[in-house]
C-alpha cells in the first residue's frame, strides 16, 4: 500500500492491521512513518514499542516506551508496556516499579497486579504475591492463570483452604496441570488434618494421589508444612501419628518435643546425627541456594578484620565441609568436627581439612586442651541450648588472644528457648554474659541468617578474643 498522503491517524490505523496480520517489519514503518508527522504523539510511541516487543527487540522497544512516557507520564498503559519491557529484559526491580506505577494511576488494570504478582513469587516472596494476585483476580476475574498463580501463593504462605478455592475457580476454565492438581489434592489434605480429620485426610490422600507424584505418604510433609506455618495443634497430631507408626525415629520424637513447646537444656546427639545424614546428600545445594545461607563468608569477613592468620583452626560442626573457601584465607592447619558421617565424607572431599573427626563438639573439645588460636562454630550453637558446658570447653582449648567466632539465633524471651522448627535461639546478653568469664567480645552485628519457608531467620554473628 502506498503511505504517500496518509496522515499519522491513518498510517497507525495501517501499522495496526499490518501487526495484526504478522508483518510486523511493515507495522514498524507504519508506525515509524505516522510519528515522523506527530512526534509527541504518546499512543503511537506505545505503538511502536508493542510491535517492536513482538519482533523481540526488547531494547528499541525500551527506547520507544520512554518517549511515550516522556510526552506523557500519565498513561497508565505506557507505564504497564515499560513495565513489560523491563520484566523481558528481566530488570525484576525496575519492572516492579512500573508496574506499581500502573496501579497508582489505575488499580483496575489487572494486569499490572497480577506481573507485579509473578515478580514476588519469582523473588521468593509469596506474601506480597499473594497480596497482588488477590487484586489480579478482583479486577479480572475470568482470568485462569491469574486464579492459578494465586493458588500457588496461598499455598507458599499455608493458606491451604485459599489454595484449594483458587485452583477450584481455576478448574471453571480447564483442567489443571499435574503440577497444580498434586499441590490441590496437598492443600485439602492439609486443611482437613487443620480441621481434626487426620486419619480421614491421610486415607484420602492415599488413595488419590498418584504414585508417581512421589511417596504416597504425605504425613512428614504435612508435619514440617503444618508446623513451619504455625498450625502446631495439627502437626502435633501428625508427629504423635508419626511416631505410633515409626516408634524407633529419633528425629520425629525430638521434633514432637520441640512442636510440643518441651524446653530442653539441648537436642540429643542421636537427633542430630540421624537428621543430618539424611540430608547430607542435597544438604549444600539446599543451603546456599534456597535457604540463601551465607554464614561462614560473613563471618570470615568479620574475623579478617582482627586477625590476618592463624595456625591451628577448629570448624566446629563442620558439616559437608562449607566453611572450607571462606576459612582458607587465613591459612594454617584445620580441624573438622562433626556428629555426621555422612557430611564428615563430603567435607573429606574438598580437601581442606587435616583432620576430620566424627565426634560431640565438647568432648571432643576436652580432648584437645590448648590447641587452636581459632574456633569457628557456624550454626552449631541452634542445636545447644545450655551453653555453659561450650565456652568452658571453648575456653580450655584456645590459646591465650585465640578468636572465637559463633553464629547464634537470638531471641528476647529467655536465655535459651528451643523453636518449633528444633533450633535453639540464645539472647545476646546470655552468650555475651558466658563468655565474658573467659573472653573479650571483639564484635557482634546481627543479620539474617537463612530463610525458613521463605522467612527470614533472624540471628547474631559474634567474634570473641581469648584473654
Amino acid at each position: 500500500m502506498n503511505e504517500q498522503g496518509l496522515g499519522a491517524d491513518e498510517l497507525r490505523k495501517l501499522g495496526l492491521v499490518r501487526w495484526k496480520s504478522g508483518e510486523l517489519e511493515l507495522a514498524i514503518l507504519s508506525f515509524e512513518s505516522a510519528l515522523v508527522l506527530e512526534p509527541d504523539n504518546a499512543l503511537i510511541w506505545e505503538d511502536l514499542c508493542g510491535v517492536q516487543l513482538a519482533s523481540n527487540n526488547s531494547e528499541r522497544a525500551l527506547a520507544s516506551i520512554g518517549r511515550s512516557i516522556a510526552v506523557d507520564e500519565q498513561r497508565p498503559q505506557s507505564w504497564l508496556m515499560l513495565a513489560t519491557v523491563l520484566d523481558r529484559m528481566k530488570d525484576q526491580d525496575l519492572a516492579a516499579s512500573a508496574y506499581r506505577k500502573t496501579i497508582v494511576l489505575d488499580e483496575t488494570i489487572a494486569s499490572a497486579h497480577f506481573g507485579l504478582g509473578i515478580i514476588h513469587l519469582r523473588s521468593g516472596k509469596p506474601a506480597q504475591a499473594l497480596q497482588c494476585l488477590q487484586q489480579a483476580v478482583l479486577h479480572d476475574p475470568k482470568n485462569a492463570i491469574a486464579h492459578l498463580c494465586l493458588g500457588h501463593a496461598c499455598y507458599a504462605t499455608g493458606d491451604f483452604a485459599g489454595t484449594a478455592k483458587s485452583f477450584d475457580a481455576a478448574i471453571e476454565f480447564g483442567p489443571l496441570d499435574p503440577d497444580s492438581a498434586l499441590v490441590r489434592l496437598k492443600a485439602m489434605t492439609f486443611q482437613a488434618i487443620i480441621e481434626g480429620k487426620l486419619e480421614e485426610a491421610l486415607a484420602n490422600y492415599s488413595r488419590l494421589a498418584d504414585p508417581g507424584d512421589g511417596p504416597v505418604d504425605i504425613s512428614q510433609e504435612a508435619f514440617a508444612l503444618l508446623n513451619v506455618h504455625g498450625y502446631r495443634d495439627a502437626a502435633r497430631l501428625v508427629g504423635q501419628f508419626r511416631l505410633r507408626h515409626h516408634p524407633n525415629d529419633v528425629v520425629q520424637r525430638y521434633m514432637n518435643s520441640a512442636v510440643a513447646g518441651e524446653q530442653l537444656p539441648t537436642a540429643p546427639v542421636d537427633y542430630v546425627e540421624t537428621h543430618f545424614d539424611r540430608l547430607a546428600p542435597s544438604f549444600d545445594r539446599k543451603l546456599t541456594e534456597s535457604l540463601q545461607y551465607r554464614a561462614p563468608e560473613i563471618m570470615a569477613q568479620m574475623i579478617a578484620l582482627h586477625r590476618g592468620g592463624f595456625d591451628r583452626i577448629l570448624d566446629l560442626g563442620c558439616g559437608t565441609g562449607l566453611a572450607a573457601k571462606p576459612l582458607s584465607r587465613f591459612g594454617g592447619i584445620a580441624i573438622g568436627v562433626d556428629l555426621s558421617g555422612s557430611m564428615l565424607l563430603q567435607a573429606e572431599e574438598r580437601r581442606f581439612y587435616s583432620e576430620l573427626r566424627k565426634a560431640e563438639a565438647v568432648q571432643f573439645l576436652a580432648t584437645r586442651p590448648v590447641s587452636f588460636d581459632l574456633i569457628f562454630a557456624a550454626d552449631v550453637l541452634v542445636y545447644v541450648g545450655d551453653l555453659s558446658a561450650f565456652f568452658s570447653a571453648v575456653a580450655d582449648a584456645i590459646v591465650k588472644d585465640g578468636i572465637l567466632a559463633l553464629s547464634i539465633e537470638t531471641t528476647a524471651a529467655a536465655n535459651f528457648e528451643l523453636r518449633p522448627s528444633g533450633r535453639f535461639a540464645h539472647s545476646v546478653t546470655y552468650v555475651e554474659t558466658l563468655a565474658s568469664d573467659h573472653f573479650e567480645k571483639l564484635e557482634s552485628t546481627t543479620a539474617t541468617l537463612r530463610l525458613e519457608m521463605r522467612h527470614p531467620i533472624e540471628g547474631a554473628f559474634m567474634i570473641f578474643r581469648k584473654r
